[in-house]
């Protein structure tokens, strides 16, 4: 017994020691484990430090010239934007049921629409006032003299962050080593729409409480057409529009609906106010928030001079949209009639109304359906192909042919309209006919079965038989009328949705004539009542405009307050696609947030083609062959006549002369007119070699290092003069200066980040909130509880 006891106490031991043993070597494996993870770590801060890290300005500044994109992205600053974010005053309320209003307000700063992430580039947040008082300092590096700086101010709510408003300015237009210190007017966060640039110039134009006030808006007006030159931005111009106007009113009504509280929103109600006007605890604005800025140079004069070669990155298109919070994502408001809408514009106005036109015109010459047109046209090609300088007699001359002929208007839709742009009318259908084509037909009818009736095409074989029999000898057999009787009875051929093709209600969104957009206000047996859709807007375009292109170019024009109703006959009105306006709790459950964001960034896209300078080309030279332009048409033809007619004078001189040093008879007169026609014949003999070495130089200098270098060093010289016109704050309507307050904030201690460390040099402000009640003017704020877990990240600068 004695031995079997000591066996296990044996046993016992060695397996405590095997036991020990284990978990010795796990530890030691978990430590080696751990002491390579921490040296990763390291290893990776240390490679992320070196791959982020700036080269200095000074030493490295010929990089602006030699490339300055790149430059933009590794260089440091060349300036320092100190921003001293003091306080606000009377933000955007918090939206609640009950009367308390409140926010948790703190501010972030954005540089060319990117937000600065470090800690050390936003406020504090101050919780539950709409006055809070900050005294932080926050300093921006600049690399790019015209960058355009953005103030968000924004609600720390217990889930998520909301947006209240902002303000944005141009550093360009700072001047250096000089003190601004004052109130800058707060935009509405829906205002935060199209670019940067386009913000800017409204709101240095007209401040967004002066758009409350007619005779304040009238002076403001006033005093933008009257503005000198020396007071207005060397970056942007400060020009506006009624359209703009109306559009950033409307939003700061949108606003304030979201804002109001039950108690307020009753009031508003019971009010003989209209929907548009302000209540005696609002105003026309975000709030305004004071600030200090100090702009100063971080390198020599001399060396600041290269950043003038460095450009911002574009501007982000924010487009018509307004972004909204959706969980983790960001969802952008979604409005798929617009999007329906802007693709039927891009459509009509690349599709239909260019590149249709230039195939038909092209069509139309070659089919010779007007000899008169043809043949001379056809007899300058070919001229123009046995001689170079020929063609450049025979280009002015077919030109003018051309416009001379689209000057006509039954001749130019005969030109230009066919079965893929022609108008969904009885006219639409004779200009078709003419074509004697069934293919041609054929399109139009399909237009008229999907984009007129709303239907959709089943057998398109049956379609083209149809088409092949409505037409003869270039002219309809039937009426249009009874033709899309045809069409809506023939099932088998067509299928349509359950709304009766033709029928409208009051509010259904139609388009006029093919062309105009409006809403329907009433329905009669024949007629059609609506308001078009371009007078609400304000675009002021007139009905000849919309129909064929025939008048004047459109011209902004006053916002139509109360628009008034037209009668149409329904034959000229179809409808449009209508899609609703997708902003209900129910539809973002529907429509997921990535299928909303690519509708929107469609939409974008297209706006950014259509404010592009092609598309403003297209339009223009669109205009000039409908001569809807009418003297910039007229006088282009003259222009290609006259140059016709000189070219032939040219040729006649320079043959003239010709013969007389062939006879030997050359008797000195005219010799500079001679001299002049020798010299103009060679170089349009030789413009085919110009056009290849501008080819060549595209593809092969344009690019060049050194090519780049040439542009830079010439932008630069270009700007020198803009650093003399920085006239901030002059220029900006939306500051307002108060030395009284600007007194009394200065005598407060500011937060700010500790020289070469990472820490904030936080004064007591439990003492200075104390000292505030007894500050006139200073009452009402309150300063940020240091304490609070949401400003610990900022005051101990950690990581999130």
């Amino acid at each position: 017994m004695a031995y079997s006891g000591i066996r296990a106490r044996d046993a016992m031991q060695d397996g405590v020691t095997w036991m020990a043993d284990t978990a010795n070597h796990a530890v030691g494996q978990l430590n080696e484990q751990m002491q390579g993870l921490l040296q990763s770590e390291d290893h990776n801060k240390h490679v992320l430090e070196k791959a982020t890290g700036k080269d200095d300005f000074q030493k490295k500044r010929l990089r602006c010239i030699t490339n300055p994109e790149r430059a933009r992205e590794t260089l440091k600053p060349y300036a320092q934007l100190e921003i001293t974010v003091r306080c606000a005053q009377r933000l955007l309320p918090r939206p609640s049921w009950v009367g308390s209003a409140y926010c948790d307000a703190s501010v972030d700063v954005y540089l060319d629409d990117i937000k600065l992430e470090e800690k050390d580039m936003r406020t504090l947040t101050v919780h539950g006032t709409l006055n809070p008082l900050w005294q932080q300092q926050i300093n921006v590096g600049i690399i790019a003299p015209s960058s355009m700086l953005r103030l968000q101010v924004v609600d720390d709510q217990l889930t998520t962050k909301v947006d209240i408003g902002f303000v944005e300015f141009c550093i360009g237009d700072i001047p250096y080593d000089r003190e601004i210190s004052g109130w800058f007017e707060l935009r509405y966060q829906e205002n935060l729409k199209t670019t940067s640039l386009q913000r800017y110039a409204s709101h240095c134009a007209v401040r967004e409480d002066m758009l409350w006030n007619e005779s304040s808006l009238a002076e403001a007006e006033m005093a933008n057409d009257n503005t000198s030159k020396s007071t207005k931005s060397s970056i942007v111009t400060t020009t506006f529009t009624k359209e703009d106007l109306k559009a950033r009113k409307h939003a700061g009504v949108v606003a304030l609906q979201k804002t109001r509280t039950m108690a307020h929103s009753c009031m508003h109600a019971c009010s003989k106010k209209s929907n548009d006007g302000l209540d005696d605890h609002e105003r026309g604005n975000a709030g305004e928030v004071f600030l200090t800025l100090r702009l100063k140079k971080l390198v020599a004069d001399s060396d600041a001079t290269f950043a003038l070669a460095v450009d911002p990155p574009p501007p982000v298109a924010f487009g018509d949209y307004v972004a909204e919070d959706d969980g983790p994502k960001i969802r952008k408001a979604m409005d798929l009639q617009k999007v329906m809408d802007t693709l039927a514009d891009a459509k009509q106005d690349l599709v239909e109304d260019c590149l249709a036109c230039i195939y038909y015109t092209v069509k139309y010459i070659g089919s010779w359906r007007s000899p008169l047109l043809s043949l001379p046209i056809t007899i300058f090609f070919f001229a123009g192909v046995v001689h170079a300088y020929w063609g450049s007699l025979a280009f002015p001359a077919g030109l003018a042919m051309i416009l001379i002929a689209t000057s006509r208007e039954k001749l130019r839709f005969d030109m230009t309209r066919g079965g893929l742009n022609a108008m969904l009318t009885e006219e639409g259908f004779k200009q078709v006919a003419k074509w004697q084509n069934s293919k041609e037909t054929s399109r139009f009818l399909k237009r008229i079965a999907e984009d007129d009736l709303g239907g959709m095409v089943q057998d398109i074989g049956r379609l083209q038989s149809l088409a092949a029999t409505v037409t003869k000898d270039g002219v309809p057999v039937v009426p249009l009328k009874d033709l899309r009787g045809v069409l809506q009875q023939d099932k088998k051929m067509i299928k349509f949705e359950a709304s009766i093709p033709g029928f409208f209600l009051p509010g259904d969104k139609v388009l006029v004539e093919g062309r105009r957009r409006a809403v329907v206000q009433s329905v009669s047996q024949a007629q059609v009542q609506v308001v078009f859709q371009d007078v609400l807007e304000g675009t002021g375009e007139t009905e000849d405009d919309a129909d064929g292109n025939e008048g004047q170019a459109p011209s902004p024009q006053p916002i139509a307050m109360d628009p008034v109703p037209e009668w149409v006959d329904k034959s000229k009105v179809r409808k449009r696609n209508e899609l609703p306006y997708v902003q209900t709790a129910g539809a973002r459950l529907v429509t997921p947030t990535s299928i909303a964001n690519t509708l929107m960034d469609l939409q974008e896209k297209l706006e950014k083609i259509k404010r592009s300078g092609v598309y403003q080309v297209i339009d223009m030279l669109t205009g000039i062959f409908t001569w809807r332009r009418r003297a910039l048409s007229l006088g282009i033809t003259l222009l290609c006549i006259l140059l016709a007619m000189f070219f032939v004078f040219v040729e006649i001189v320079y043959q003239w002369n010709l013969a007389e040093k062939q006879s030997g008879h050359d008797d000195g007169n005219w010799e500079a007119l001679e001299t002049f026609a020798d010299w103009l014949i060679t170089f349009l003999r030789n413009i085919d070699n110009l056009i290849l070495f501008a080819i060549v130089f595209a593809l092969f200098v344009s690019n060049a290092g050194w090519f780049c270098a040439v542009k830079s060093a010439l932008k630069m010289i270009s700007r020198l003069g803009r650093e003399r016109s920085r006239h901030a704050p002059q220029m900006w309507s939306f500051y307002r200066e108060d030395p009284e307050m600007a007194r009394c904030l200065r005598d407060l201690p500011i937060m700010k980040k500790q020289t070469g460390g990472s820490m904030f040099e936080v004064p007591d402000f439990d003492i200075i909130q104390r000292r505030l009640s007894n500050v006139r003017g200073l009452s009402q704020f309150k300063f940020p509880n240091v304490m609070h877990p949401a400003n610990n990240a900022v005051v101990n600068n950690d990581d999130e």
